[in-house]
Parts: C-alpha cells; structure tokens; sequence
C-alpha cells in the first residue's frame, strides 16, 4: 500500500510542472499574444565605456608612416589596452519569465490558432483530484494503522490473560491439597 502511495506521490510531483505550464501556456492574452517592443535604451557615451578619443588619436600620430601607395591612406593601426567594461544586453531576469517578446510563436500559440474553439475541449484538475486520491489514502492508512494497534493490543491483553491463568492453573495442580 505504502509502495502505492509512494508512486502516486512522485507521478503527482511529476506532473505539477507540466500541468502549471499548460495552464500558463493556454490561457487567453498569454505574454507571447499581447508583447510589447522593448524600449530604446540611451547608447552609452564613449567616455563611460572606458574609451578615449584624445588617446586613440594620440596612437594614431606616434605610428610610423605608411609604405602602401594608395591616395586614400587608409591604413591605421590601434593598439587596445584594457577591459572593455560588460554591455548589459538583457535585465536579470528578462529571459526567465517567459516567452520572447517579438519571438517565434510556440506550439501552444500554434495549436491555439489552428484549432477551433468546437474542438478545443476544458482541462480536468488532475492534481487537485490527485490530492484527494492521496488524503483518503492517507485517512484510510491511519485508521488502518489504528486498528492494527488495537487489535495488537487486545491480543496482548489476551495472550497475559491466558498466561496468568495458565500459571494459576500449574500452582493449582503443582501444589497438593492439604
């Protein structure tokens, strides 16, 4: 019995994650049907970046001429020293909470607008049925238990009633009348 719960146990823990993202998925005005374009961020300035425009031109007169032989003179050389500091391309989080605004639609989004609303049959609450499964299991388990301790305990109220009289009745046939 235990071994029965145990495994309706771990199939209900199982299935959670899939049945919350079914749930999140089908519901009507979903994030991927209502996204908004993300907002233009400033471009960072070249000076909060770490770069120097008087360096770079500092470099690029120190280099020594150049031997190609070309009117446009388009030969530089830069030479970059340091860490560039992290760009942030996403907010912490921005990736985990959903589907990508703007993105592909999903297989839900798909299934959604292929398939009539005729078709389209309402979801059953597996867990919560699950969960009642599991409390009358769990309510017959104990008064299960309850019994066998009774009867446990009866019994062994018994088995001392039966050894006390057994040794009541050796004392009688042990020791001679008088």
């Amino acid at each position: 019995m235990r071994r029965m719960l145990v495994a309706l146990l771990a199939c209900l823990v199982g299935l959670q994650p899939a049945a919350v993202g079914a749930r999140q998925g089908s519901a009507p005005g979903t994030a991927s049907t209502q996204a908004q374009p993300a907002p233009a961020h400033a471009v960072p300035s070249v000076e909060s970046l770490g770069m120097s425009f008087d360096r770079i031109k500092r470099e690029l007169r120190i280099q020594p001429p150049s031997t190609v032989k070309s009117p446009l003179k388009l030969e530089y050389y830069v030479e970059v020293q340091g860490l560039m500091p992290a760009l942030p391309l996403f907010r912490p989080g921005e990736l985990t909470t959903g589907p990508v605004p703007l993105g592909a639609p999903t297989h839900r989004d798909m299934m959604d607008h292929v398939t009539p609303q005729a078709f389209k049959s309402p979801t059953i609450p597996v867990s919560g049925i699950a969960i009642m499964g599991i409390q009358m299991l769990l309510r017959w388990e104990v008064a299960r238990a309850r019994e066998e301790r009774l009867a446990a305990k009866r019994q062994a109220e018994i088995d001392e009633e039966r050894e006390r009289q057994r040794r009541v009745k050796e004392s009688i046939v042990v020791s001679p009348p008088k």
